[in-house]
């Protein structure tokens, strides 16, 4: 039921804390269930996954509330294309790159991933 819900949903929404010591000791693997999800991703910024998916997420400087409207904001007057186009080109690297040298643990099935974007 979760996994539908983000598959469906306008945007994924990640509003993680930022520190300096988390930024260097994880990487949120609920950012990248979201990025696997076919919807558009949200998250406060990480380093390692910006070096992958800068511009196929939109990134919140912080977790806090003016950065996180600053970030919904942009995802809302983004247009139709430009959101699919970026939607589809996460999805997909999300299911198949590499972090770290290490491959990406697949989040959905393949029967799941392909629901085409409304």
């Amino acid at each position: 039921e979760v996994l539908q819900l983000e598959q469906h949903s306008i945007a994924n929404i990640n509003p993680r804390p930022f520190t300096q010591d988390l930024d260097r000791l994880s990487i949120p693997s609920k950012t990248l269930e979201y990025l696997a999800s076919g919807s558009l991703t949200i998250s406060v910024k990480n380093t390692e996954l910006e070096k992958n998916f800068k511009s196929l997420a939109i990134w919140a400087k912080s977790g806090e509330a003016m950065d996180l409207y600053n970030a919904i904001d942009q995802a809302l007057k983004m247009d139709k294309d430009e959101r699919k186009n970026m939607v589809e080109k996460a999805k997909t690297t999300a299911t198949i790159d590499k972090i770290n040298n290490k491959p990406y643990f697949f989040i959905y099935p393949p029967h799941i991933t392909n629901i085409p974007f409304q």
